[in-house]
C-alpha cells in the first residue's frame, strides 16, 4: 500500500507542482507526513527472550507484546500457555506492575502471577521481566529474565 501511495505521488507531482497548485502540494505533503506517521506508530513492540524459573530449575522463551492500543500480552511458547497482563501500577524507581491472567493453556502455567518489567535502557530496546506469586525470598514461581525488542 504504502509503495503504491509513492508511486501516485510521482505521478501526481508534475501535476501539483504547477504555480496554481502549490496548496495542493502542501496538502499531499502533509497527508504524506500524517500517513508515515500513523503506519510507523500502528505497529507492535514485540519483545522476546528467555527467562529462568528458579523453582524448576527450567529456562525457557517469554514473548511480551505491547500493542498500538497499550495492550500487554504475554506468550510463553515452550510451555503452551499465553495470556494478557493488566497494567497494575508505576512505582517510583520506573517498575510497571501487572497481573498476569492465563487464558490459553491453564492447565500448563500458574495463573494470577504478579508481573514487573522495567525498561533497562531509553530506547525501551531491553526490558527486565519478572514473575512472582508472592515478594517472598523463597517464591517457587518466581521466573526472571530479559526480554530484547524484536527488529524486523
Amino acid at each position: 500500500i504504502f509503495r503504491y501511495f509513492l508511486l501516485n505521488i510521482n505521478l501526481g507531482i508534475q501535476y501539483i507542482y504547477r504555480p496554481t497548485n502549490r496548496n495542493l502540494m502542501k496538502k499531499l505533503v502533509l497527508a504524506c507526513l500524517v500517513f508515515s506517521a500513523t503506519y510507523l506508530n500502528a505497529q507492535n513492540k514485540v519483545y522476546e527472550g528467555d527467562v529462568y524459573q528458579a523453582g524448576v530449575d527450567e529456562t525457557y522463551k517469554a514473548v511480551l507484546t505491547i500493542t498500538n492500543d497499550n495492550q500487554y500480552k504475554i506468550d510463553y511458547p515452550d510451555s503452551k500457555c499465553s495470556g494478557v497482563l493488566k497494567f497494575v501500577e508505576e512505582d517510583d524507581l520506573g517498575f510497571l506492575k501487572f497481573q498476569e491472567n492465563i487464558t490459553k493453556g491453564k492447565e500448563f502455567c500458574v495463573n494470577g502471577l504478579n508481573v514487573y518489567l522495567y525498561y533497562m535502557d531509553a530506547d525501551k530496546t531491553q526490558v527486565n521481566f519478572k514473575a512472582e506469586a508472592t515478594e517472598a525470598e523463597d517464591d517457587e514461581m518466581r521466573t526472571i529474565g530479559d526480554l530484547y525488542l524484536k527488529q524486523d
